[in-house]
């Protein structure tokens, strides 16, 4: 009988090693080509769903002040040492979105930022609006005025030609992996199950863990952006200035929060 995992509870020991960390890599690289583009310079970064922590130690290399969220204690622990490695301060937190609250020293009053992100559709994985639209609200109260928001998210067109077209397999000599996505009768979802073989000794343990996420569209996640008190700034292709179409399997999203 094969053991199942919460998300990212098997996987964290490995994310890195597959190489799953060089999305982040890439999109650090990206939210900088938006910094310039908008001419903001922000100082503290809350890097949301911040997994092995490769994005948040990147911005801590760049001399930001860093504070890092994740659901996972596993990926969090995979992300504390990465920190400690490079020696550097970023303060880790476990919680869980869309729940968000980040609290201040001794005041415990909600610290604040100059700019939040959250990469690698992350925000996907919240599967109501309700819960969209709170993530959203918690974003814009731990940010400064004028403060700015960096997300991707996987489109409906993603989810159908990406995630339920893909079958990912592999095997190294202590590890093998086959991931198969399918989208949901009638919604908007899809759920990947990862199927993972460790060898264990002579013998083989299998584990499995599966990812459910959910897609919006578009005009929704501008809407409940205002409604939080965001302004959009910019609405693209990921990894692009260009504005989304039809066959888009990423956006990325550059919101500001107003006065």
């Amino acid at each position: 009988m094969p053991k199942s995992k919460k998300p990212y509870q098997h996987l964290a020991a490995f994310y890195d090693s597959m190489d799953m960390d060089r999305f982040a890599v890439n999109m650090i690289d990206y939210t900088f080509r938006i910094l310039r583009k908008f001419k903001y310079q922000p100082r503290s970064v809350l890097e949301l769903c911040c997994g092995t922590g490769t994005a948040a130690t990147m911005f801590a290399e760049h001399g930001y002040e860093v504070t890092g969220v994740d659901s996972s204690p596993e990926m969090l622990k995979a992300a504390r040492k990465k920190a400690r490695s490079k020696r550097l301060k970023i303060n880790f937190v476990h919680q869980v979105l869309p729940k968000l609250s980040i609290r201040e020293g001794k005041s415990r009053r909600l610290k604040k930022f100059d700019m939040a992100t959250c990469y690698y559709d992350s925000l996907n994985y919240l599967l109501s609006e309700a819960d969209l639209k709170e993530c959203f609200t918690r974003v814009a109260e731990h940010l400064n005025p004028q403060g700015y928001f960096i997300f991707d998210m996987n489109t409906y067109h993603g989810l159908k030609a990406g995630w339920a077209k893909m079958t990912n397999a592999g095997v190294r000599d202590d590890l093998g992996w086959v991931w198969k996505a399918k989208l949901h009768e009638g919604e908007p979802m899809a759920t990947l199950t990862a199927v993972f073989f460790n060898k264990k000794g002579r013998h083989w343990e299998r584990t499995d863990e599966k990812h459910t996420e959910r897609a919006y569209p578009n005009s929704d996640i501008k809407r409940f952006l205002k409604g939080a008190g965001f302004e959009i700034k910019g609405f693209y292709r990921a990894f692009r200035f260009h504005k989304p179409d039809r066959k888009t399997g990423r956006i990325a999203v550059v919101a500001r929060k107003k006065d």
